[in-house]
């Protein structure tokens, strides 16, 4: 009882969501008009019959039937086209409250979860509500509407054959809709795998070369086996629980129907009520509750499901956003950027990834960020964007503790440029321009990022799709098109987070001429791992293990022993090697 409760609660909030009251008003209109259309044509039919047996006026009779069976197409076509309408209309709003959900959820909750969920939710979830809403619920009301017409209609005829068939009908709904309460389980069961198997495929999508590099294939075909059975076995089940209630319903669709013809020959036998009404009557009992009840449980099924995914559907849209209030005033301030005694530790790490940090960037200065893998380097370009908040401390920009400042005009001064490309499977012109941006202006920036002769070479010049990731450019184009994209934006203040780690020697040197167009007049952070890179910097920070160890110049670091020149010289034997 508590599980429909919350279901009915779940599909009622939605529909409150939603919202559109006149489409579902007009759904409801329509089905109530189709529900008069269908006991006119029984009401004809009783009509038509008396006037036959009793020599009656029979061309009348035929007028009736007619007219009620030609208004069967409009009431349809009505019914279908509201339905229609709305389960669009639905759709889009869903999609779209969903995917500003998403696009608002915190970084660190998207990737504490994972994507297949994420997107199971947004298509699964979503259109099984949206057929309930624009099927199954307007179903459901015409069957209830067709009782409630029926009942008077019999009940204006002949109470007793009325009392003696339409409990039977009632007492068969709760029976068969008891019997689809198991097929909830396997339905959460299917959607889990089928979200499983939508995760691991995209796995294999992500980066086929490292598959096919590793000769990892026949597990990742076993990984996508594993869960395709278990959807397989669920699905099994439920059909196996489906075909069971739509027999039942189809069993019990029968006896309302004996019952009414059994009855009824006696009633018409004593003269308690006419021929052309029982044939009506059973008509009406035998073909249109018979093809009704098996649906009951059908709609149980449905309301379920439907009731699980709204579940899953409201949860994503009331997720905590990023806070959309802060200060949207930009201060001035000698120090840009500053961490002052900044501990954080990720969600599911134990320990800080950050303990005690104090770093701060100056006015027109680049300041380089150094230390080995998982030093907490990357993580600082994140807090200054405000990605995520620190635990203890304070992370300030121009001044101003971040967690007072409006996200949108914090990240508005930033130009970040990652050591992923993340290319969008689009064309070159708005991978540049995310914002509306002149062509004169977009190819300013590649002119300055050094790729504006590639561009022009192109058969469709800026109209060039990049392909999924940016696969048709190479490594060093890529990350010269993220230049040109921080070029564009004219940000004070530039990040870079490794950008040239997966790049070779030439295709560096190109991306450091690019570079220092890019952070001409602007106050820039570099997280590098070659150190060859930043040693130009004005101010050098050595991380290890989260915590800053040593600060300094280039020139300074060399000279006194510690991380920075044994780093340094590890670099140079490398490189020596080679």
């Amino acid at each position: 009882m508590r599980q429909k409760r919350e279901t009915h609660r779940a599909l009622w909030t939605m529909l409150r969501y939603v919202g559109n009251g006149k489409l579902i008003a007009a759904m409801m209109v329509s089905s109530v008009l189709q529900n008069v259309r269908d006991l006119a044509c029984i009401v004809a039919l009783a009509y038509a019959t008396d006037q036959v047996l009793l020599g009656g006026n029979i061309g009348l009779a035929v007028l009736l039937m007619l007219i009620t069976m030609f208004c069967g197409a409009p009431t349809c076509a009505l019914r279908k086209y509201f339905g229609t309408t709305y389960h669009l209309k639905s759709q889009k709003k869903l999609q779209r409250g969903m995917a500003q959900r998403i696009a608002g959820l915190s970084l660190g909750w998207v990737e504490s979860h994972k994507s297949g969920e994420i997107l199971s939710t947004y298509t699964t979830d979503m259109e099984l509500i949206c057929s309930w809403m624009s099927g199954t619920f307007p179903a459901e009301v015409h069957f209830i509407t067709y009782i409630i017409g029926a009942l008077a209609y019999s009940l204006s005829q002949s109470v007793l054959l009325t009392i003696a068939v339409f409990p039977v009908i009632i007492l068969i709904v709760p029976f068969l809709t008891k019997l689809a309460k198991p097929l909830q389980k396997t339905s959460d069961v299917q959607r889990t795998a089928a979200a499983d198997s939508i995760a691991d495929m995209q796995e294999v999508l992500a980066d086929p070369a490292y598959l096919k590099a590793y000769c990892l294939e026949n597990a990742m075909e076993q990984r996508i086996e594993t869960a395709l059975e278990t959807k397989k076995r669920a699905e099994q089940k439920g059909g196996l629980y489906f075909g069971m209630v739509q027999a039942l319903g189809i069993l019990g669709s029968y006896l309302p129907g004996f019952v009414a013809a059994a009855v009824g020959v006696l009633f018409l036998r004593k003269g308690m009520i006419t021929a052309g009404f029982l044939v009506g009557f059973v008509q009406m009992v035998v073909q249109r509750f018979g093809q009704t009840l098996p649906q009951v449980g059908e709609f149980a099924t449905a309301n379920n499901k439907a009731g699980a995914s709204a579940k899953r559907v409201m949860e994503l849209l009331n997720l905590p956003q990023e806070r959309k209030d802060g200060e949207k005033s930009i201060p001035s301030a000698n120090v840009v950027l500053a961490l002052e005694n900044v501990t954080f530790c990720y969600q599911e790490e134990k320990f800080p990834t950050l303990c005690h940090v104090n770093l701060k960037v100056e006015q027109g200065e680049t300041v380089a960020l150094v230390g080995s893998s998982g030093s907490g380097k990357s993580t600082v370009i994140k807090l200054f964007m405000g990605l995520y908040e620190a635990q203890q401390g304070s992370v300030n920009v121009l001044g101003r503790d971040i967690k007072k400042w409006d996200l949108e005009t914090l990240r508005g001064l930033m130009a970040p440029v990652f050591q992923d490309a993340a290319l969008f499977p689009a064309s070159i012109r708005d991978n540049i321009a995310g914002v509306a941006a002149a062509d004169e202006q977009i190819w300013a920036a590649l002119q300055h990022a050094d790729l504006k002769e590639f561009v022009a070479s192109l058969p469709e010049g800026l109209d060039t799709p990049v392909g999924e990731r940016g696969v048709t450019l190479s490594g060093g184009q890529q990350q010269r098109l993220t230049i040109a994209r921080a070029l564009i934006k004219e940000a004070p203040v530039i990040l870079l987070d490794e950008p040239t780690s997966a790049l070779d020697t030439v295709t560096e040197n190109e991306f450091q001429q690019a570079f220092e167009q890019l952070k001409q007049g602007k106050t820039t952070v570099v997280v590098a791992h070659r150190l060859q890179t930043i040693r130009s910097a004005d101010r050098i920070y050595v991380f290890d293990h989260g915590t800053v160890v040593q600060e300094g110049t280039h020139a300074s670091l060399i000279a006194q022993p510690g991380v920075y020149r044994r780093l340094y010289q590890s670099q140079l034997e490398e490189s020596e090697v080679r």
